[in-house]
C-alpha cells in the first residue's frame, strides 16, 4: 500500500509499530496475505526471514506480519538466522544515505546449514529502503538463492 506523509495509513502503521496495536498488524497482513497468495510471483517462496529489531526494542511487529504471511503461503517462518547485531538508532527521519552509514555492519546472516532458497524477507513499511537492501545483499551474497520482499507500506 502507498502512503504519505501524515496519511491515515501512515497514521495506522505508526500505532501498529510504536504503540502495538497488534489487530491492525492482522488486518494489514490478512490484506497482504491474500493478494501475495493470488500472484504467481510469490508461489516459488520457500521461506519467509523476518527484518529483525535489537532485542532491547522488544515487541516486533514484523514477527508477527512474518508468521502471518507464512501462514497464508503455507511455508516455513525463519525467525532467528537475521540478527541485528546492534540497537541502532530510529531511521525515520534520516535520508538513504545517512541511513547507510547508521546500518553499516548492523546486520548479521547465519544460514549456514540452509539449503538455497528463495527467500522473502518481510518488513513494515518502506521508506527510502535501505535496510531491506542491507538484508537483502546478506541474503544474496550466497548466489543460489533468490530474494523476494513484501511490506505492509511504502511511502511516498
Amino acid at each position: 500500500m502507498l502512503f504519505s506523509k501524515n496519511s491515515i495509513l501512515e497514521k495506522l502503521l505508526y500505532q501498529l509499530k510504536y504503540k502495538g496495536q497488534k489487530q491492525l498488524g492482522t488486518y494489514f497482513v490478512t490484506l497482504l496475505g491474500q493478494e501475495l497468495k493470488s500472484s504467481i510471483n510469490y508461489q516459488a517462496i520457500d521461506a519467509i526471514i523476518p527484518v529483525p529489531l535489537h532485542r532491547k526494542r522488544g515487541y516486533n511487529q514484523v514477527s508477527l506480519f512474518g508468521k502471518a504471511i507464512a501462514h497464508h503461503l503455507e511455508v516455513p517462518f525463519i525467525e532467528n538466522a537475521l540478527y541485528r547485531t546492534r540497537n541502532t538508532k530510529k531511521l525515520t527521519k534520516n535520508f538513504y544515505k545517512d541511513r547507510e552509514k547508521i546500518l553499516e555492519n548492523a546486520f548479521y546472516l547465519d544460514l549456514k546449514d540452509s539449503m538455497p532458497k528463495h527467500w522473502l524477507l518481510v518488513d513494515d513499511i518502506i521508506t527510502t529502503g535501505a535496510t531491506l537492501d542491507f538484508c537483502g545483499r546478506l541474503i544474496l551474497e550466497n548466489p543460489k538463492n533468490e530474494l523476494s520482499i513484501a511490506t505492509i507500506g511504502y511511502r511516498i
